[in-house]
């Protein structure tokens, strides 16, 4: 069986921005086999409260995975290590984040989707955000509503996407979901407040930028073939490492 270290792969990612540099790290946990009782899931107190309240096991794999690579990420962030104290807490919208004794703790954006999590671990105050996506191709049902909540311009900028139309679609939803966490709101707002204005290839990845809030701009990957990564960042911040994703 394999521990829950094995279950993990970790990218680490940089920042720039004019003024200097910081890292990041991208932590990707498997889901299968996560007990809340392993010690290496530092859970809190609200944590273990909120795992013991799901009644699907699907739901509590999910979570724990996110769990997993969030402490994982954090770990690594840290230089290989981190305060005995530190721990995922919830907060008031259900947001997940670091609590410590310690002066300086990185901030975190769990995403989960199939068989996979993700945890991107960053420093305070740079306002990031994570979505990941499964491309569940025998799921018209899914397409449909995610066509539903996009406008004209982004199902046609879906159309025209270069990872297919079906990726496409998938993959503006990420940003749009990504924005949302973002600005610390969810999809609670009127989806036409995070429309996207414009979207280009870069490499490997599709930059896109927004309509509303232009502060910001989303860089999406493709993952494992059958996942889509969108990453919301400052419009003026470069994110570096997200290639070895493809190699």
């Amino acid at each position: 069986m394999k521990n829950n270290r094995e279950r993990l792969e970790i990218i680490p990612l940089t920042l720039r921005r004019e003024n200097g540099e910081w890292p990041a790290v991208l932590a990707i946990a498997e889901q299968t086999g996560l007990l809340p009782d392993n010690p290496e899931m530092k859970l809190s107190e609200e944590e273990r409260a909120f795992v013991s309240s799901l009644k699907h096991e699907r739901r509590m794999k999910e979570f724990l995975a996110g769990r997993l690579a969030a402490m994982e990420g954090a770990r690594i962030w840290m230089g290989g290590s981190y305060q005995e104290d530190l721990k995922i807490s919830r907060g008031l919208f259900g947001n997940p984040f670091f609590s410590s004794g310690a002066f300086t703790i990185p901030e975190v954006s769990i995403s989960h989707s199939g068989a996979l999590a993700t945890a991107l671990v960053f420093p305070g105050g740079h306002q990031l955000a994570a979505d990941l996506e499964w491309l569940r191709q025998n799921r018209p049902g899914r397409l449909e509503a995610i066509e539903k909540n996009l406008n004209d311009r982004e199902t046609k900028l879906a159309s025209e996407c270069l990872w297919g139309r079906t990726a496409g679609l998938y993959l503006y939803w990420t940003q749009k979901e990504a924005l949302s966490k973002a600005i610390r709101c969810g999809l609670t707002i009127p989806f036409s407040l995070v429309e996207i204005e414009k979207s280009e290839a870069a490499g490997h990845s599709i930059v896109s930028w927004f309509k509303n809030f232009t502060q910001y701009k989303a860089v999406s990957v493709r993952l494992r073939g059958d996942y889509i990564l969108s990453i919301v960042m400052p419009r003026y911040t470069e994110i570096s490492g997200l290639e070895k994703l493809n190699q």
